[in-house]
């Protein structure tokens, strides 16, 4: 796995730390293995020609847990594919959506009551 700055900065390295093979054991071992599970059926519609999106928890060694979202496509090529997208930090956007939708949810337990 070949990977840009920014990609390289979200799994806490640099991009010449790391071979394509550490960096593809690092980008998938630093999931939370919650978020595990989504990630092979991106992969999958990628490899069938698709845009896809996912946005999951992972483990930064520095940071602890942020919440990145990953995008692209696939193509084709020497028996593989080859994976072009975007990794993005949406840690502090999706961390604020949580905490609306708990302080919504406790506001309708309130109004729940008696």
């Amino acid at each position: 796995m070949i990977v840009d700055g920014k990609t390289a900065e979200l799994l806490g390295s640099t991009r010449e730390a790391l071979s394509p093979e550490e960096t593809c054991t690092a980008w998938f071992s630093r999931i939370k293995p919650e978020a595990v599970a989504s990630v092979p059926v991106s992969v999958g519609k990628t490899q069938q020609g698709l845009m896809d999106e996912n946005t999951c928890l992972r483990i930064h060694p520095t940071k602890g847990g942020r919440y990145v979202r990953c995008g692209g496509t696939a193509e084709k090529a020497d028996g593989g594919f080859v994976h072009r997208g975007c990794h993005d930090d949406v840690d502090a956007r999706i961390r604020e959506k949580l905490k609306k939708e708990e302080a919504a949810r406790r506001q309708e337990e309130q109004l729940a009551k008696p």
